[in-house]
């Protein structure tokens, strides 16, 4: 799954809620504290891991390229950037069900108009056309394109996130 837009964090009375906010929402931008069309007609960042439940899939990854994404993470992933053939087929094995955010939980995502989309979208590009693949094996992790991303995206400021949902073992991989 990816998503490229407007991400935002909704006030609540005990806390902050982040949200993917699609073009026809109802929602008050400069009014993050107006929690009810933001519940009424987003996707609250925290859904996500109940839609990763429902997906008959072995493997899934989530990419969110959008302002607070950070707050669709929860626990760390592995940070391997090298792995053997073993440890790849190991993980192949497992279900995995992973998430790569732009940045973290306060960070706003800029929108570069020269690349012709965002920062974080320009470098994700880069890293699966093959700079992500840190041991040159044709095999890009979503844990090597985690640790490629937020080595990249560290010139923006921008320190992106990188976990997985409900204790899964195994690892998203491109294969080139």
């Amino acid at each position: 799954f990816f998503f490229a837009g407007h991400g935002q964090s909704g006030k609540l009375p005990e806390g902050e809620m982040g949200f993917l906010i699609p073009s026809d929402a109802k929602v008050d931008l400069e009014d993050p504290s107006d929690a009810g069309g933001y519940i009424a007609t987003c996707i609250p960042m925290s859904r996500l891991k109940e839609y990763a439940k429902a997906i008959p899939a072995k493997h899934r990854l989530f990419i969110l390229d959008c302002c607070f994404s950070g707050l669709a993470t929860e626990r760390g992933m592995r940070g391997i950037t090298r792995a053997s053939w073993r440890e790849l087929r190991l993980w192949s094995r497992f279900r995995a069900a992973q998430v790569i955010t732009a940045g973290g939980r306060g960070q706003r995502v800029p929108e570069l108009s020269d690349l012709g989309h965002g920062a974080f979208t320009f470098e994700l590009l880069k890293g699966l056309r093959g700079m992500a693949d840190e041991d040159k094996n044709g095999i890009i992790t979503a844990s090597e394109l985690g640790v490629y991303l937020r080595n990249r995206m560290a010139e923006y400021e921008l320190l992106p996130q990188m976990g997985t949902y409900f204790g899964t073992e195994g690892e998203f991989m491109f294969i080139r």
